[in-house]
């Protein structure tokens, strides 16, 4: 599932941590680094990401809803290998991650969707990305609590709402200066 927000990334970086701080939820590199380990993360590693060129994917596994992350070897090919210097990466994978995904906008002053991408039973069996025994692993009712208290933590931090989705108080502002408008899959507007 996809649920669709306004912030700056400074506000989605400050969700990130406060997702961190939610009992039992983990970040998680999804994807290693070429040859190496994934890592476990205390806070949203901003100065990584960001040295990363977003070519750098986090998740939060909400543990307590169990899903426990399978590891998945990516062999590169004799290219990739010569070009990274290494044999390949690590991928982890669970129904139970929460990931925040930045849309890019088509210009400058348009402000695209942050987006929380979520799984739900029906989903996550329909994708065909998971094992059965891995979806059975899944309190799916648990993992649904955590995701509603972030989207409430999102919408308890807007400003108003624009299409459905909640703008947060710093694109509000913004919008109101007339610096930007929003934009959503092509649909633009202002609150």
């Amino acid at each position: 599932m996809i649920f669709n927000f306004f912030a700056t990334r400074e506000e989605t970086y400050e969700l990130w941590d406060r997702i961190a701080e939610l009992p039992g939820v983990r970040l998680l590199e999804a994807d290693s680094r070429p040859g190496k380990e994934n890592r476990e993360f205390d806070g949203f590693p901003l100065t990584e990401w960001q040295a990363q060129d977003r070519n750098f994917s986090v998740v939060a596994w909400a543990s307590r809803a169990g899903g426990q992350p399978r590891l998945r070897n990516v062999t590169f090919s004799a290219e990739t290998m010569k070009e990274l210097g290494a044999a390949g990466r690590s991928s982890l994978t669970s129904p139970a991650f929460i990931r925040i995904n930045r849309v890019s906008a088509p210009a400058d002053d348009f402000v695209g969707p942050s987006e929380l991408v979520y799984w739900t039973e029906n989903l996550a069996v329909r994708s065909r990305k998971f094992d059965a025994d891995q979806i059975q692993e899944v309190d799916w009712k648990e993992l649904g609590r955590e995701v509603t208290a972030i989207k409430r933590q999102i919408t308890t931090q807007s400003a108003a709402t624009w299409r459905g989705a909640p703008v947060s108080k710093k694109v509000a502002e913004s919008l109101s200066a007339g610096k930007s408008q929003l934009w959503l899959w092509g649909a633009t507007g202002t609150i």
